[in-house]
Parts: C-alpha cells; structure tokens; sequence
C-alpha cells in the first residue's frame, strides 16, 4: 500500500504523458483533432498529483479533500466525454 501512495503522481504521469503526446501528434502532423486524449491526460495527471499530494502528508485529517477530488475527476472526465 506504501508502494502505491508514494508513486500515485508518477503512475499518473505515465499513463497521461502517451495520451497527450498522441493527442499533440495528431493535432500538428496529421491535422486530425484528438483533443479529447489531451483532456483526458491533463486531468488525470492533476488529479493523481494531487492525490500523491494528500496521501503523503503527515496529518491525514482531510479524507474529505480526497473524496472532492475524486469526484472533480469523474465530473470533470464525463464533461469531457459528452461535450
């Protein structure tokens, strides 16, 4: 469990970084719009930063900011999806 609290931000990282670098080629080499890729990366890459963020802290006094996070994310990746 130790394991996964402390590299949340990088396994983030590493799913978003192909998906907004597929997005970027596809925007200016082949003119085709895959923004919604690019969405996608971005947010997941915020909110697993900053859920590493709070899970690493000393003090775990705020499991309400996890949950509102989480929720941010589903609403904001449905936003994207169906928009």
């Amino acid at each position: 469990m130790n394991l996964i609290k402390k590299y949340t931000g990088l396994i983030g990282f590493l799913i978003a970084f192909p998906l907004i670098s597929v997005a970027a080629y596809y925007k200016f080499y082949c003119n085709n719009e895959f923004e919604i890729l690019g969405s996608i990366g971005i947010i997941l890459w915020l909110t697993t930063m900053t859920l590493q963020y709070e899970l690493n802290k000393e003090k775990k006094k705020k499991n309400w900011f996890i949950y509102l996070v989480i929720v941010t994310f589903f609403a904001a990746l449905l936003l994207v999806l169906f928009n």
